[in-house]
């Protein structure tokens, strides 16, 4: 239990930066284009990587599918699960 709530109290004052969207993304078209909607976001990269080399790469590629498939499962609705929340009211 002490743990917990020194976790609690730690973790209550971070907040993400990057939160849940209202909104759809913007599709990835390319791997610097497609991300948050909001321009007080820093653009986000597609990979994270602090290769050069590997970003000319990605430019380059034709990748259409990597793109049809990142953006359908960012376009995918998320929900609460429900049933969580009584569980941690249980133990807490």
């Amino acid at each position: 239990m002490q743990w917990m709530k020194e976790r609690t109290d730690f973790l209550g004052g971070l907040r993400p930066v990057y939160e849940p969207m209202v909104a759809r993304p913007k599709n990835w078209t390319t791997p610097y284009d497609g991300s948050y909607l909001s321009s007080n976001i820093k653009p986000l990269r597609l990979v994270r990587c602090g290769l050069k080399a590997y970003f000319k790469t990605l430019e380059n590629a034709d990748i259409p599918i990597v793109y049809a498939t990142v953006n359908a499962i960012r376009n995918t609705a998320w929900q609460v699960n429900t049933f969580m929340p009584e569980i941690m009211e249980t133990f807490w």
